[in-house]
């Protein structure tokens, strides 16, 4: 992650309030350089991939449900649970990318950033905390995701797209409701 890094992350939480203070001014100044970026970047994406930018240009606050590696497509599938309103739940948001390579296992990375929240990580759902694209070559993308449990994946691909979806409830089942495109 280039302009919402993990340290700074780490320094806007600070107890210290100059140490926070300093951080959150140093927030503010990224997140207009981070807009700028965006912009220039999306003039650089294939047409689908604009697209899904421009409908969700953050995923801060969502949940994180889970990354799908397609065994036999060069597809990786990120599905996230928007930051609905008051009270309600926010909209399901599948986002597919079309992987720099054919085999998808090698273009998704994880690691671990120590910005974990407090407690069992394994009792709280992960939220993301912040995420950000940017180019890795001349049609190579990335988006790195960096979640509340201290994990950052990144995902390398050549296009994207970004579906919303609706639960799907299965007649006779109990369990949470399956996902079906919109």
């Amino acid at each position: 992650m280039r302009y919402f890094t993990p340290e700074l992350l780490r320094r806007t939480r600070s107890r210290d309030e100059d140490v926070a203070e300093a951080a959150s001014a140093e927030w503010d100044d990224r997140l207009d350089d981070y807009a700028e970026h965006l912009k220039s970047l999306r003039r650089a994406m294939p047409l689908q991939a604009r697209r899904a930018v421009r409908r969700v240009p953050s995923l801060h606050d969502a949940d994180f449900l889970g990354y799908l590696v397609e065994k036999t497509a060069p597809r990786i599938t990120l599905v996230v649970r928007l930051e609905g309103r008051e009270g309600e739940p926010g909209p399901l948001m599948v986002f597919r990318y079309l992987t720099a390579t054919p085999d998808s296992r090698q273009n998704i990375a994880a690691e671990q950033a120590d910005v974990a929240m407090k407690g069992d990580p394994a009792r709280h759902k992960a939220r993301i905390l912040l995420d950000e694209f940017d180019q890795a070559d001349g049609n190579t993308f990335t988006h790195s995701v960096l979640l509340s449990n201290g994990r950052i994946f990144r995902a390398h691909f050549r296009d994207m797209s970004a579906r919303r979806v609706e639960p799907l409830t299965v007649p006779g089942s109990l369990e949470e409701p399956a996902l079906a495109f919109a």
